[in-house]
């Protein structure tokens, strides 16, 4: 996502047809305004005991195809009622923040989802409706993420937040891990249980801690650098790391989500 800032050219050709001067005054300048274009955070409150939950799987799906991934960060936080935290014989998604956070939003059935962590919770036939609302705001940062493989449990994340004015943003940085192709169980909407079902952009960890860290961008590149050691069943090849800002007013203000490289560094 890239400022432009466009410069109509001072009506040269009519300066030069015309006999008489044009005042510098009456040239036409348009510069647009500085600002860029905003993905849309889509929070699906999931389970592996909810039937309906494979459809909203879906709803996100036609949303990444509609608007483009870059533009659509999916994040299914597995959480109670419905989620299922694994037994000795069976993967389970939901974990101790999963469930925390469900229980934080006041998650009392699933699916439901945030969209841009503002409204509430909302039933999966109204998210794009509110993604389209949502993706027509401009704002005014950008946000790189660039994840690297250490090696095959440890990721060094460099978080760079680009102004693209000098208006001054109070907010906070949230990293999360999430991953994809993740093979486990899931209950349809036939009531049949898929053992073969695969789950995509689950949420597997916060990294600089829930709730994020405070920051505040005013003119100039925010750049932030952490590490983070990966549990050893997840896969790095399949793992991304989703960057967020956020505040109590606006929401999720900018996302976006980097996949890990596991290959290594051109210097090394």
């Amino acid at each position: 996502m890239k400022i432009r800032n466009i410069i109509i050219p001072s009506l040269i050709a009519l300066l030069a047809a015309s006999c008489s001067p044009i005042d510098k005054n009456d040239y036409l300048i348009y510069v647009e305004p500085e600002l860029v274009s905003r993905a849309v955070l889509i929070e699906d409150f999931t389970g592996q005991k909810c039937v309906n939950c494979p459809e909203a799987v879906d709803v996100i799906e036609q949303l990444v195809k509609d608007y483009g991934e870059e533009n659509i960060v999916a994040v299914g936080i597995h959480s109670m009622p419905l989620g299922f935290a694994g037994t000795a014989t069976n993967i389970g998604l939901m974990n101790d923040e999963s469930k925390a956070y469900g229980e934080y939003c006041k998650v009392e059935e699933q699916p439901c989802g945030l969209i841009n962590h503002v409204g509430g919770l909302q039933d999966r036939d109204m998210w794009p409706t509110l993604v389209s609302e949502a993706i027509k705001k401009q704002v005014p940062v950008s946000i790189e993420v660039n994840a690297q493989a250490k090696n095959s449990t440890d990721i060094d994340i460099t978080t760079i937040c680009t102004p693209s004015n000098a208006t001054a943003i109070d907010a906070k940085l949230q990293l999360w891990l999430i991953e994809d192709s993740i093979k486990a169980m899931q209950s349809m909407p036939d009531g049949t249980v898929n053992r073969e079902y695969i789950h995509n952009h689950v949420f597997r960890s916060s990294i600089n801690g829930m709730g994020g860290e405070a920051v505040k961008i005013s003119g100039v590149e925010l750049k932030k650098n952490h590490t983070f050691t990966l549990s050893s069943n997840w896969v790095p090849k399949n793992c991304s790391v989703v960057a967020f800002l956020y505040n109590d007013n606006e929401g999720v203000i900018q996302v976006t989500k980097a996949k890990v490289k596991t290959e290594a560094k051109a210097n090394d």
